[in-house]
């Protein structure tokens, strides 16, 4: 099954949605519009992950990238995305054998980005 990630850095959050003290698996979409919304992830060589995918409300895939039973690498998910009302709640999930230790740390630890480009 799919894991849902924490983000515990964030790079650009244009309208304060996302907290990487509270609720850090999950954004909220404040302001409708148009946005650009993607993570960074660096799995340890124990891991082998086969999917890493951007969620709306926890259930619509809006970004979805299929991987071969890989590890050791850093991967990179992002989407342009229109979100028509407040509320929604991203999250980014993985798939694949790993737990939260096969997670690297450091500068490639969950990194969320999220930016508002327009209405």
């Amino acid at each position: 099954g799919a894991t849902t990630l924490a983000w515990n850095t964030e790079i650009f959050d244009t309208d304060a949605y996302h907290s990487s003290a509270t609720s850090n698996s999950e954004v909220t979409i404040t302001v409708a519009g148009t946005y650009i919304i993607g993570a960074t992830v660096e799995f340890a060589t124990s891991a082998s992950v086969t999917a890493l995918s951007i969620h709306e409300d926890g259930v619509t895939i809006i970004s979805d990238l299929r991987l071969a039973n890989v590890a050791g690498i850093n991967i990179v998910a992002s989407v342009l995305h229109r979100f028509a009302t407040t509320g929604s709640k991203i999250t980014v999930r993985a798939n694949g054998i790993f737990t939260t230790n096969t997670l690297s740390t450091g500068t490639y630890v969950p990194i969320f980005w999220g930016y508002k480009v327009g209405p």
